[in-house]
């Protein structure tokens, strides 16, 4: 059993329709100043993470070369300055 009063419509109740002309400009100004703010710092981060990736990359490298030119010893001694076993002279 359906009740027909929630057939008729209120006079009260019509659409509910509110004309935006200027907050749909505003929203789309939103959206883009957020879209740019998001990139810039998605740019940042990504920049960042590079920075770090070469860094590490080069250290491995740096470490790399070293255990070629000590060879792969223990005992490998004191470097001076220059990356030189002190008893090594130019």
């Amino acid at each position: 059993m359906f009740p027909s009063f929630l057939l008729v419509q209120i006079s009260f109740c019509t659409l509910n329709q509110i004309h935006h002309f200027y907050t749909y400009a505003i929203q789309v100004e939103d959206y883009a100043f957020s879209t740019i703010i998001i990139l810039g710092l998605l740019v940042f981060t990504m920049a960042s993470y590079a920075t770090i990736l070469v860094t590490i990359l080069a250290y491995s490298h740096l470490y790399t070369l070293q255990q070629r030119y000590l060879g792969n010893s223990e005992d490998v001694g004191v470097l001076d300055l220059k990356g030189l076993p002190p008893n090594e002279t130019q």
